[in-house]
């Protein structure tokens, strides 16, 4: 999926400001930032929802909304919470669907067993949790074998039992060859599941990267926890080591030009006698990174090229 140079306006308020966006294929592929950023803009413009007032979307090579009924087939979506009959069975649902879009019965336990909800098929919709309802939504996307999922905020009100069971299905899905584009405001979920991430700020992309290469701008560091710091400091420093001291602990950067290594430091404080009550490698984590990408402090630029 790509949208380029994406302008969308309410009224006088412009809510994309030409924004650019690569989704690659297969994976999950997180679309993060805060609530008013334009997400859920953008996911419209994909799906052809809403028109762009300038700039065009593609989906799998195709521009949209002129080319969508050629790729509609391939397409999942959740992006307003879906109704289904109260009083029907999770069965019962899918099949009025699949009869509607001319699917085989056969395909209605297919999907089910997918999404986790074979054993909870024949219960009524009313009874089912928040979390059953969205994999059942989740499930009614699949009936057509689609290769892109798109999702917006699909954890919105749910408790952490559902919130894992919809982070388990979306990360099964992309694991099993199909595109993944999910848009959050929660951090620590698109830290878990994604592999490839876009940080949207004031309707525009201001990072956007695999996930390791975008965690990896902060340097990473051993934290130390150790009775006497100045001790130690003065030993590792001694030992080529970059030490900084703060909150009753010890932060202990890569040497210059080399890379960071916990046994080693481990080793040069035992050679000493001195001995960590506690030793813990850390890299940058994603709430950091956001918090200076929507706080300016970052300048991270997308690629141009994006991916393919």
């Amino acid at each position: 999926m790509r949208c380029t140079d994406l302008v969308k306006r309410y009224g006088g308020r412009e809510v994309l400001r030409g924004l650019n966006l690569n989704v690659p294929r297969g994976g999950v592929h997180g679309l993060l930032g805060p609530n008013g950023s334009g997400k859920t803009t953008s996911i419209r413009v994909i799906l052809g929802l809403t028109r762009a007032n300038a700039g065009h979307a593609e989906i799998l090579g195709q521009r949209v909304p002129e080319a969508l009924p050629r790729v509609i087939s391939q397409v999942g979506a959740i992006v307003e919470s879906p109704k289904f009959a109260p009083r029907m069975t999770g069965r019962q649902n899918l099949l009025v669907l699949g009869a509607a879009i001319g699917v085989d019965r056969r395909r209605i336990t297919e999907v089910l067993l997918e999404v986790s909800l074979d054993d909870h098929a024949e219960i009524p919709y009313r009874a089912y949790s928040l979390g059953q309802r969205q994999r059942l939504a989740i499930a009614a996307t699949l009936l057509k074998r689609p290769e892109v999922l798109i999702f917006d905020e699909p954890t919105n009100g749910l408790d952490p039992v559902g919130i894992h069971d919809i982070r388990a299905t979306m990360r099964s899905l992309a694991d099993s060859g199909r595109t993944v584009l999910v848009s959050s405001h929660i951090l620590s979920e698109i830290e878990q599941i994604a592999d490839s991430l876009s940080v949207i700020v004031d309707g525009r992309v201001v990072a956007e990267s695999d996930i390791e290469s975008f965690l990896s701008g902060g340097e990473p560091h051993v934290r130390i926890g150790i009775g006497d710091r100045v001790e130690a400091m003065d030993v590792l420093r001694r030992a080529g080591w970059r030490v900084e001291s703060g909150d009753g602990e010890l932060r202990v950067l890569p040497r210059a030009g080399g890379e960071l290594d916990p046994a080693g430091i481990a080793r040069t404080l035992g050679e000493e006698g001195l001995w960590p009550s506690e030793l813990v490698a850390q890299r940058q984590s994603l709430e950091q990174v956001f918090l200076e990408l929507t706080s300016g402090a970052a300048d991270w630029k997308p690629d141009p090229e994006g991916w393919r």
